[in-house]
């Protein structure tokens, strides 16, 4: 790969790596050591999670970047009162501003896990390679990208979760994350702080995911816990099937300057969602990533 994935463009001249997740990141939760299993036996250490980027794009704009959302991320534990409320439709100022940001580090990520595993000489799964190569092409990356190289705020309209899981250091687990590209999904779990997206939506899931159904499911990752811990992944499954089972299609068509939002045009009132079949598909979803874990200490 000789594009950056923070712009898109071609890299003429050398080729400097971003991390996918920030330096500082990895250092405030001792993750620069630790290693990730991706297939088989190989392992690489998330320091070493990087795809190609231009110098400016890497040294100023992501830099930059990285050290506002580690400000934020710090602050979390202090304003769970806002993290709650990302997902809620009337959501105050500073909720809109956080979530703006949270949405556009988990979009990084999704990008660069994209170039990242485009980028790996023998993928034991040419076809989902070949879908990565296809995603990394549409207009909703261009724009993705066009907001991180014109440092533009983030307005793709997107749903996003945030999840309190009880953590214990020596026992629970402190990092996990994965992309979803068919739901346009990505998630993150760093200690105690979970996030859940589902990204260029048009935020339709929030409004069958709502208010009821997320204290449900904190309710039950908080209950859970103890006795499995990989019950947040219960969290993600729920999102990400809402988004599966959608009633209405996001319809989102971006121009030079806007993005233009038709999903709900045609419809007086919201149709009912598959409530049996998305609790089905949501317990599927969560089965496939706990098998990430076993055999694994």
């Amino acid at each position: 790969m000789t594009a950056c994935f923070l712009c898109g463009k071609d890299i003429e001249g050398k080729i400097t790596k971003e991390h996918i997740f920030g330096d500082a990141f990895l250092g405030e939760y001792n993750l620069k050591e630790k290693k990730m299993n991706y297939g088989g036996k190989a392992e690489i250490e998330y320091s070493r999670l990087k795809v190609p980027a231009h110098h400016s794009c890497n040294s100023e704009t992501g830099s930059r970047f990285e050290e506002y959302i580690l400000s934020i991320i710090k602050n979390i534990s202090l304003n769970l009162d806002v993290m709650r409320e990302l997902h809620t439709p009337q959501h105050s100022k500073t909720a809109a501003c956080v979530k703006e940001v949270l949405c556009q580090w988990l979009v990084k990520i999704y990008l660069g896990l994209s170039y990242w595993e485009l980028s790996r000489i023998n993928h034991p799964n040419k076809e989902y390679q070949h879908l990565l190569n296809e995603v990394i092409q549409t207009p909703l990356t261009g724009y993705l990208q066009t907001c991180f190289s014109n440092e533009y705020t983030f307005n793709c309209p997107s749903s996003l979760y945030y999840f309190s899981v009880p953590y214990d250091s020596d026992h629970d687990i402190n990092f996990d994350f994965a992309t979803r590209h068919d739901v346009g999904g990505a998630y993150i779990k760093f200690g105690p702080h979970l996030l859940v997206a589902t990204l260029a939506d048009a935020r339709l899931v929030e409004h069958w995911f709502n208010d009821s159904l997320y204290e449900s499911v904190q309710t039950l990752i908080t209950n859970e816990t103890e006795s499995d811990a990989a019950a947040y992944l219960l969290a993600v499954g729920h999102v990400w099937a809402v988004r599966e089972y959608l009633p209405i299609e996001p319809k989102l068509e971006f121009t030079e300057n806007s993005i233009i939002d038709t999903s709900r045009d045609g419809y007086d009132l919201a149709p009912e969602i598959d409530g049996k079949a998305v609790n089905r598909r949501a317990i599927e979803l969560r089965n496939e990533m706990v098998e990430r874990f076993l055999g694994q200490p």
